[in-house]
């Protein structure tokens, strides 16, 4: 399915469910402030990969947006923690792991 198709689905689902886009992130398991955005055609994978995030890939993989301690940028995967691969820039990583697919996910980590 188109990312269009997808955002459409999601403008009705919001409209006939009368559900805010607060409303609407929570169901999705996204941050409001992207849903808001591709709800008025603005999201970015800029947005979507900085430090400190957490991603969900079409697969429902998660993924934390990480700073290197010698340097570059990774992927946790938060499954079973494994690193990608050091990409020198965000840009790089973007460029490598970025699909349409993508999101953002209001995620909170604690220590155990």
């Amino acid at each position: 399915m188109e990312l269009i198709e997808e955002i459409k689905e999601l403008k009705e689902y919001k409209e006939n469910n009368d559900l805010t886009i607060a409303e609407l992130a929570r169901k999705i398991e996204a941050d409001d402030t992207t849903v808001g955005r591709w709800l008025k055609g603005k999201v970015e994978a800029k947005e979507i990969y900085q430090v400190g995030n957490v991603v969900k890939d079409e697969y429902g993989e998660l993924y934390l947006v990480v700073n290197n301690v010698i340097g570059g940028y990774q992927l946790i995967d938060l499954n079973d923690n494994q690193a990608s691969r050091i990409y020198e820039t965000l840009e790089e990583l973007i460029n490598s792991n970025n699909d349409r697919s993508d999101v953002l996910i209001d995620a909170e980590i604690n220590e155990i």
